[in-house]
């Protein structure tokens, strides 16, 4: 879950949440236990006539007592099976982040549906923009139809994006102009030189001034890039301490994350190298090449095994939603995919949280997938054999006995 400086103020965010004691590891008649909510499919089909037999439990791989099933669709327990009676937290609360740099009408249309059709009365919603925090109130819903309410979010959500996303947006847009610029400036260099001065037409585009040489470009984009590269940098602290505040949330916790896809734009290297070894009495020239290709790739310094283990602790649910949307077209520029290191963090912390992930340029339906894979669960609870709270990551590993099933939980607790 990334933490970029253009969008979302996790610190804050974690402020709002009211420490209300922690829900994964209580005590019971002396007793700790451990809740895993647990989601079995058969194909694309969630599984609902499992009982407390057929699930066989291990904490870093040694077998562990299940002492109650609760199987629970939305916030209503549907059928209970216990050795030692527990009451199992169905209330919801769901987080709302927009990781986006543009509002669009079917993210609108998701949020609408989301607020029509999942939230009950009794559920918490908070909505993080990238502008500012909103939490709805606990009785919105007895005073506000749900259609007002989302047409509320959504009038948010639309001038949140825009104003949050200024800076950004224009920095973008510097970068695109830069890079076409200098693009252009070598596809002339390059065409000059082929043709020996001959008269034969550029392939720029009509109307476009050319006033300054390459090497002039130069500067200018990797200054660009690099104030763009700065927008995106992850602050694992703020991450960590809004697993923290989860943590002692009581109930269900259930984040979706909304991320559009991203794209940095570059000058072809078929254009730039040619350039360079023409050029090979100028070592700046060379030397900015080279930090360009520094600023261009990818350096992953935040511990992910970390914050994934935090949320698998918290006993949240991320759900990942990457909207995908096509790059633009430009000559002598190439827009590279920018969010392959920010897919990956999240993909990993919605698979350690026992949450959904997919990408799809629908909003509204990765929403509605989301929702469907989330809705229906089992809530287990087991004893650990070892209580020694050393503050160690104990792993989970949860089976089905027999059949051929899809399990999906969150992978283990940190005993502290």
């Amino acid at each position: 879950m990334t933490v970029m400086n253009k969008r979302l103020a996790w610190a804050a965010l974690a402020l709002v949440l009211s420490p209300l004691g922690a829900q994964q590891l209580h005590e019971e008649r002396s007793v700790v236990n451990v809740g895993v909510p647990v989601r079995v499919f058969k194909g694309p089909a969630f599984v609902n006539t499992l009982n407390l037999g057929d699930f066989e439990v291990l904490e870093d791989g040694i077998p562990q007592k299940v002492e109650a099933v609760y199987l629970i669709h939305q916030t209503a327990v549907e059928r209970r099976e216990e050795l030692n009676r527990f009451d199992p937290p169905t209330s919801r609360h769901f987080y709302h982040f927009f990781e986006i740099s543009e509002y669009t009408n079917p993210i609108g249309e998701a949020l609408t549906d989301f607020i029509e059709k999942v939230v009950f009365p009794g559920d918490q919603l908070t909505v993080v923009t990238p502008l500012s925090t909103y939490r709805m109130r606990l009785n919105a819903l007895e005073l506000q139809s749900k259609p007002r309410i989302a047409r509320q979010l959504i009038n948010i959500l639309r001038r949140d994006s825009l104003a949050g996303n200024a800076e950004y947006v224009e920095l973008v847009k510097e970068v695109e102009d830069v890079a076409q610029s200098m693009a252009l400036a070598l596809i002339s260099a390059r065409d000059t030189m082929s043709t020996m001065g001959q008269p034969e037409p550029l392939p720029i585009p009509m109307m476009t001034r050319i006033d300054s040489r390459p090497a002039d470009y130069l500067p200018q984009y990797i200054n660009a890039l690099s104030r763009l590269e700065s927008f995106r940098k992850l602050d694992q602290d703020r991450i960590l301490r809004f697993a923290s505040a989860l943590k002692n949330e009581e109930g269900q916790k259930f984040v979706f994350i909304f991320y559009q896809r991203e794209f940095i734009p570059q000058v072809e290297p078929s254009l730039i190298n040619p350039y360079l070894t023409l050029n090979p009495e100028r070592p700046d020239l060379q030397q900015l090449a080279g930090n360009l290709a520094d600023l261009l790739k990818h350096y992953d310094t935040y511990d992910i095994e970390g914050i994934k283990r935090a949320y698998a602790d918290a006993s949240v649910a991320i759900h990942f939603l990457f909207i995908s949307r096509p790059a633009k077209h430009m000559l002598g520029v190439t827009f590279k995919e920018r969010s392959e290191d920010i897919y990956s963090a999240f993909r990993e912390m919605a698979v350690s949280t026992g949450g959904f992930f997919e990408a799809s340029a629908n909003a509204k339906t990765l929403l509605k997938n989301a929702v469907d894979s989330a809705e229906n669960y089992y809530l287990l609870y087991y004893s650990p054999l070892n209580l020694e709270r050393d503050g160690r990551f104990r792993k989970i590993a949860i089976r089905v006995k027999s059949g051929d099933y899809r399990v999906i939980h969150r992978q283990g607790y940190i005993a502290d």
